[in-house]
């Protein structure tokens, strides 16, 4: 008697979570259990709507992204090989579109409601959930800037945002953007690691290094 009223039980549970996902208005993505609960986590509201065109905004990221090339040129970051800006300089003609977005959507609380990025390439592979090291927190303070870049020949050609810059300062929005330039260069690395590290040191190198060291030729920390 115990085990009919469990299987009455089980497919009671099964039947209202498929109708429950059959008839909600879910993509293919959402149709699973960690879709479902992200889905339910949710909370969207007007600042993820990024539909507000501002071409300054693109004016300012080109600006910062040319910084950020001027800096791997000049050996900024001391793992990089050499030519290191060859890749760098290349990557925005190979970007069609780079958006930015709340996982939980703008209206959540959530501690782990990051800001992510989806990079869409001129190829049409599109690279998503990007982590950027930031976190979405619009419901608890002021706005966070969420944009849309659309790229043409290595160049922003059209630049839309939530809205939230108009609030402040244009040098308020620095940050913002180059948590991007950041976050699209990281990525790219971690791609093509060899475009941009230095081969790791071999025994060799190690030993030459140890029998180097006399008393005038002390290595740098």
């Amino acid at each position: 008697m115990k085990k009919t009223i469990w299987i009455i039980i089980f497919i009671a549970t099964a039947a209202a979570s498929y109708y429950f996902v059959k008839s909600s208005n879910f993509d293919t993505k959402t149709k699973s259990f960690s879709g479902l609960f992200n889905s339910i986590k949710t909370k969207k509201n007007k600042y993820d709507e990024v539909t507000n065109e501002n071409p300054k905004i693109g004016i300012l990221y080109d600006s910062l992204y040319d910084n950020e090339l001027k800096r791997i040129k000049s050996n900024w970051y001391g793992g990089y090989k050499n030519d290191a800006y060859i890749r760098f300089e290349k990557l925005p003609t190979l970007i069609k579109q780079i958006e930015t977005y709340a996982k939980y959507g703008s209206g959540s609380d959530d501690k782990f409601n990051n800001l992510e990025l989806r990079i869409t390439y001129n190829n049409g592979e599109v690279a998503d959930n990007i982590y950027t090291g930031n976190r979405v927190m619009t419901a608890m303070y002021d706005p966070d800037l969420l944009l849309k870049l659309e790229f043409e020949n290595g160049k922003v050609s059209k630049s839309y945002s939530n809205g939230a810059e108009l609030n402040v300062s244009p040098k308020d929005i620095f940050k913002d953007l180059l948590i991007i330039v950041d976050a699209v260069r990281i990525y790219d690395q971690r791609k093509n690691p060899s475009d941009y590290l230095k081969p790791p040191k071999t025994t060799d190198d190690i030993k030459k290094e140890w029998d180097d060291i006399n008393p005038k030729t002390i290595p740098k920390k």
